[in-house]
């Protein structure tokens, strides 16, 4: 069965909250949006995504007190900003931090003048081999002058005894994982 092409402009912009093409909403701009590229209902192409995202989150880091937790506006554009701004310079993002984990995961959020300073729990090796994994404190700043993100202390919170037993627990999960 053959579909229209009016049909099949209808389904496309439908998918993804209804704006799929629509125009880059950057001023001047005539250029249709990328298809993952909008910000809280606006629609950029790929070359003005970068520079809205880093418009609109000044813009909440600037109307941010700082006294009360940021909401989930903030902490929307603040994840995906620093993602953001490593994958434009071709980089991993630091710690293994991801979008996902600064905006679901941070706690004690705070601001200085020119940073985000928070604090995130890690369990390193929770996928890998649980019997090493540890759960750890990480406290970070991002700079949101210089566009940077630093690990400022890790606190070891747990991490598994040493006494003997993880080596039995070590051969136990090697023996797990080739039966696999």
């Amino acid at each position: 069965m053959k579909v229209k092409k009016t049909e099949r402009k209808s389904v496309v912009k439908s998918v993804g909250g209804g704006r799929m093409f629509d125009q880059c909403d950057w001023s001047g701009c005539t250029v249709k949006a990328g298809p993952s590229h909008f910000i809280h209902g606006k629609a950029y192409c790929p070359q003005h995504y970068h520079p809205a995202l880093e418009k609109h989150f000044l813009e909440e880091f600037k109307a941010w007190d700082g006294k009360e937790r940021p909401g989930r506006k903030f902490l929307n554009l603040f994840a995906r900003y620093t993602e953001d701004l490593y994958f434009c310079r071709n980089q991993d993002i630091p710690g293994g931090l991801s979008k996902g984990r600064i905006n679901d995961r941070i706690f004690d959020i705070k601001k200085t003048k020119f940073c985000v300073d928070f604090s995130i729990e890690r369990h390193p090796y929770a996928w890998k081999n649980p019997l090493k994994m540890k759960e750890v404190r990480q406290d970070w700043r991002f700079n949101v002058k210089r566009k940077q993100l630093r690990l400022l202390r890790e606190i070891v919170l747990w991490s598994p005894p040493k006494d003997g037993i993880e080596d039995d627990l070590e051969e136990y999960w090697d023996d797990f994982n080739g039966s696999l």
